[in-house]
């Protein structure tokens, strides 16, 4: 089988690495160096997948990370404050403002529950890194002390391109 089937995805992604603003890594990773309590990763779909991953590999190789993807909580505080409060209700019980440092992954950027935890993080001045693509202004692109957004409508561009930011990050910071 011929390899150019494959180019033109594979092409994408390598455009997009280029593309990573290293000066928002050089902060972020100041910003999560700076962390002295746990650091916070939190997604819908794929972008929690991606912060459950982040949660473990951060957590095995830095410093304690937490990801919020149990679903009997999710469901709980879905059913009792509605799906647009579920992660505020748990950053209200596991963020320790002062010390703990949040990043949210958005691929939209739009989904209401990560702007209502956006809003949180900023009401008691948690540090926030936002992740996110499609639109270039997309609510969440401006939120964080830190923000990082890929030029693409394609979730695998997106997705794969917020991995490895985060894996990036944590690299320097291990090797630092």
């Amino acid at each position: 089988m011929s390899d150019a089937p494959f180019e033109k995805e594979l092409n994408a992604l390598s455009k997009h690495i280029q593309q990573i603003d290293r000066a928002a890594l050089a902060e972020a990773t100041a910003l999560l160096a700076q962390t002295s309590g746990k650091i916070i990763f939190l997604g819908n779909g794929g972008s929690n997948a991606i912060s459950s991953h982040m949660a473990e590999d951060w957590s095995n190789n830095y410093k304690p990370a937490l990801c919020f993807s149990d679903t009997a909580f999710m469901s709980c505080f879905a059913n009792d404050f509605g799906w647009e409060q579920v992660f505020v209700v748990w950053m209200q019980k596991f963020v320790t403002p002062g010390q703990d440092t949040v990043v949210l992954i958005s691929s939209s950027g739009a989904s209401a529950n990560i702007l209502k935890a956006a809003e949180w993080c900023h009401t008691n001045a948690v540090p926030l890194i936002t992740l996110s693509g499609f639109q270039p202004n997309n609510p969440l692109r401006s939120l964080g002390a830190v923000n990082f957004w890929v030029d693409s409508h394609a979730y695998y561009e997106v997705e794969v391109s917020h991995h490895i930011i985060l894996h990036t990050v944590l690299e320097h910071l291990i090797k630092g």
